[in-house]
């Protein structure tokens, strides 16, 4: 898929995020059974099941966002996130579970789980309707709405509403800010004390142990997901490094 989905329409609204719920349309899946949709900031491990072969056709296959790795584990990195945001003097507030997380993108809070857009799986034959019905009644107001964010928690509701969702083991999602967060906090600092003094002695590089940690949690999951910290997916490998 080399063009936007949403060409040639009038109501296109600014963020790329609704151009997903455009895809299911496109003559390029059309006659596929299922469709694995996946954001361009997710690495594969080699490794990995068929995510596929998981999912029953009638359903959307997903990873809950606020069980990522685990419930009580997501709740300690938001916490561990706020923290660090406050301490660069940024007043900001993170979702503390589900409920919370409707009712700040102004939906009704009545889930405990949110489905992760960033990798599903679903068949174009059953579940087209639903995603350009999302578009057609979300993406012309989505201005009007800035705490949604995107399609991800409209499109979530939605599923969950209909009872469509098949959910997925974590590792299908992984999201690399929480698994930095839980197991190396530093590394979202500067070096300090020890570590400052090992650097400045050329015995200790922050980079090289963030390739290798990276390195390693792909090898523990299935697909990793750089969301909010694209930039480190170079770590991975150079070509991907930003350019401008």
């Amino acid at each position: 898929m080399t063009e936007r989905p949403s060409k040639g329409r009038d109501d296109v609204p600014q963020d790329i995020r609704w151009e997903k719920c455009l895809a299911p349309a496109s003559p390029l899946v059309r006659g596929y059974d299922q469709v694995v949709w996946m954001d361009a900031d997710i690495l594969i491990n080699p490794e990995a099941p068929d995510v596929a072969a998981e999912v029953p056709l009638e359903k959307i296959g997903g990873v809950d966002e606020y069980a990522t790795p685990s419930p009580e584990e997501r709740r300690v990195a938001n916490r561990l996130m706020e923290a660090h945001w406050r301490s660069r003097g940024h007043q900001v507030q993170t979702c503390q579970g589900a409920r919370h997380y409707y009712r700040y993108c102004d939906l009704p809070g009545d889930y405990d789980q949110v489905l992760q857009g960033g990798v599903m799986v679903y068949s174009p034959d059953r579940h087209t309707d639903l995603f350009l019905e999302v578009y057609d009644i979300y993406a012309r107001v989505s201005d009007d709405y800035p705490n949604r964010n995107g399609e991800m928690p409209v499109f979530s509701y939605e599923c969950l509403l209909r009872d469509l969702v098949h959910w997925l083991d974590y590792r299908y999602n992984m999201l690399w800010i929480y698994a930095l967060q839980l197991e190396r906090p530093h590394l979202f600092e500067k070096p300090a004390g020890w570590r400052r003094r090992l650097q400045k002695w050329r015995l200790y590089c922050p980079e090289r142990e963030k390739r290798r940690f990276l390195r390693r949690t792909l090898e523990r999951n299935h697909f990793l997901h750089f969301a909010a910290a694209v930039h480190d997916m170079e770590y991975a490998d150079p070509r991907f490094r930003l350019r401008g």
